[in-house]
C-alpha cells in the first residue's frame, strides 16, 4: 500500500504542475539540462513502501551538483533515516530543487525532520553546529576544499564522476560525446589522452579517493587489462557506454 506521505507529495506536485513546468523551463534554459516532471514523480513514487528507521536523530550536510532527482531522493531518505538535512547545491536547477524541498517539507512536517536547501557559495560550514558529518556527493572539487576543515568529519562519496582515457584520434569524438552527456546529467568529468603517460593516468585516477566510473577507449589489450585490474572505481568500462551501468541512487554510505 502506498505511503500516504508519498501519495500526498505526488498529488501536490501534480496540482502545481504548471508551476513546476515553468520552473523546469527556466532551469533548462539557464543550465541546459533536461528535467522531466514525470520522471521526478516516478523517482518519488519509488519510495511508496518506505520505512522509517528507529535510530537516533542526526544532522548532516550533503552537497551535490544540483540534480533534482537526487535532491528528491535525499529529502525522502533523510526522513527514512531520521536525519536533519542541509543540502548544498551549485546553481544548477536551483528553482526546481527549491520547489522540491518546499513540497516535501510541507507534506512531511509531521515527521519533524528539518530539511534545508542552500547554494554552495552561501554555505559556510562554521555557521552550523551539531553536524554529524559533511558529505560531498560526486563533487570532488568541494571535497578538496571542505576536507581542510578540522571541525567536521568530511567524506567524499562518488556519484556520476567519470574518468575517460583514450589513446588514439579514432576515439576522440566518442570521448567528447561521453563527456558532454555527463555534464548534461550532472556528472563530473576528467579526460586523459594519448599525450599522457599511461602509468601517470592510472595514478591520477586512483589518487585521493574512489571514483564512480572510469572508462578506457583503446584497442591495446595490455592497457585494457591494466585498466581493469589497477583502477579503483565503482564502475569500469572498456570500450563501452558507461551510462548503461549507471543507476539513479543515493549511495547508502551517505547515511552511515
Amino acid at each position: 500500500m502506498k505511503s500516504k506521505m508519498i501519495k500526498n507529495i505526488i498529488e501536490l506536485i501534480k496540482d502545481n504542475s504548471q508551476v513546476y513546468n515553468k520552473l523546469i523551463k527556466i532551469d533548462n534554459d539557464i543550465s541546459r539540462v533536461e528535467i522531466n516532471l514525470n520522471k521526478l514523480i516516478e523517482v518519488i513514487d519509488d519510495y511508496k513502501d518506505f520505512e522509517i528507521k528507529n535510530i537516533p536523530k542526526r544532522k548532516i550536510i550533503v552537497n551535490h551538483y544540483g540534480n533534482p532527482y537526487i535532491t528528491a531522493k535525499l529529502c525522502l531518505e533523510a526522513i527514512c533515516n531520521n536525519t536533519d538535512l542541509i543540502i548544498g547545491i551549485n546553481d544548477l536547477c536551483y528553482s526546481v530543487n527549491k520547489a522540491i524541498v518546499k513540497t516535501i517539507n510541507d507534506v512531511a512536517k509531521d515527521y519533524k525532520i528539518d530539511i534545508k536547501l542552500e547554494l554552495m557559495n552561501e554555505l559556510v560550514l562554521d555557521g552550523y553546529s551539531n553536524i554529524y558529518k559533511v558529505v560531498c556527493l560526486g563533487d570532488s572539487n568541494t571535497y578538496m576544499d571542505f576536507r581542510k576543515n578540522n571541525n567536521f568529519r568530511v567524506e567524499y562519496v562518488p556519484l556520476y564522476d567519470i574518468n575517460i582515457y583514450y589513446d588514439s584520434y579514432d576515439f576522440e569524438e566518442l570521448a567528447n560525446s561521453i563527456g558532454d552527456y555527463a555534464i548534461q546529467n550532472f556528472g563530473e568529468i576528467e579526460v586523459y589522452d594519448e599525450s599522457q603517460d599511461f602509468d601517470d593516468v592510472i595514478q591520477c585516477i586512483n589518487d585521493d579517493f574512489e571514483k564512480y566510473c572510469s572508462v578506457i577507449l583503446s584497442k591495446d589489450k595490455d592497457k585494457q587489462n591494466r585498466f581493469k585490474n589497477e583502477i579503483n572505481s565503482k564502475i569500469i568500462c572498456i570500450n563501452e557506454n558507461p551510462f548503461r551501468k549507471f543507476k539513479l541512487e543515493v549511495p547508502s554510505k551517505v547515511w552511515e
